[in-house]
């Protein structure tokens, strides 16, 4: 029989600047680019306190099949999706991803906190779930995106929601936050992102400047612990 990856830990790591590559396929144009990437029939891996940001792709993306994983306490900035799960294998077969406690911050209006898609099933809605999660898009009131084939299998749905409505839709993130058009962070359309790639803490000067953290308070020095990012 066939082995997956399973009961894995993928933590406190930090990708960048993920653009993916075609050379020796016979694809000329749109790379698959992800971050992290949960393949098909893997289960139960907790991919715990990472930091992906700048990709053309998804910073995190679950495949179709993946079952039962746990997405906890990531930072994804400036990605296409910052999180995607996508079924096309199997019905019915992909299912228990939990996205938790995640930052999950986009950059413009192109950009999508979450994305879902189904292209076996009308709906996307038993893919996963979300709960606790900073969603942050101050520059377009849509934030989710769904996509999935209509019953009759010839017609691509494409549905965009705003926090609002995807709280709606889907039962999801009732516990979450929402930075968006008419917050008060919102006034601010620059956005960057600070990280520590060492072992020891790094220490950052910020008074040149004038930074704000996602509670909307004034930073002028950074502590950052080993591995870890900030978005301001």
């Amino acid at each position: 029989g066939k082995y997956y990856t399973y009961d894995n830990i993928i933590r406190n790591n930090i990708v960048f600047n993920i653009t993916g590559n075609n050379i020796g396929t016979p694809s000329e144009s749109n790379p698959i680019a992800n971050g992290i990437y949960i393949d098909n029939n893997c289960y139960n891996i907790l991919i715990e306190s990472n930091t992906v940001f700048n990709s053309t792709g998804s910073g995190i993306h679950i495949n179709s099949d993946a079952y039962d994983n746990l997405v906890k306490g990531n930072t994804v900035y400036n990605c296409q999706a910052a999180v995607s799960i996508a079924e096309w294998a199997k019905v019915n077969s992909t299912f228990g991803n939990r996205i938790e406690n995640n930052i999950l911050f986009a950059t413009n209006k192109l950009q999508r906190c979450a994305s879902l898609s189904n292209w076996l099933l009308p709906s996307t809605k038993k893919l996963g779930t979300f709960n606790n999660n900073t969603y942050v898009n101050v520059t377009e009131p849509f934030v989710f995106s769904e996509s999935y084939l209509a019953a009759d299998r010839s017609v691509k749905v494409l549905n965009e929601y705003s926090f609002d409505g995807w709280k709606k839709n889907y039962g999801f993130d009732e516990q979450s936050k929402y930075i968006g058009n008419g917050h008060a962070l919102a006034q601010y359309q620059r956005s960057a992102i600070f990280y520590n790639e060492t072992k020891a803490t790094k220490m950052i000067d910020l008074s040149t400047k004038e930074y704000f953290d996602l509670e909307g308070k004034s930073v002028k020095t950074l502590q950052l612990p080993a591995f870890t990012s900030i978005i301001l």
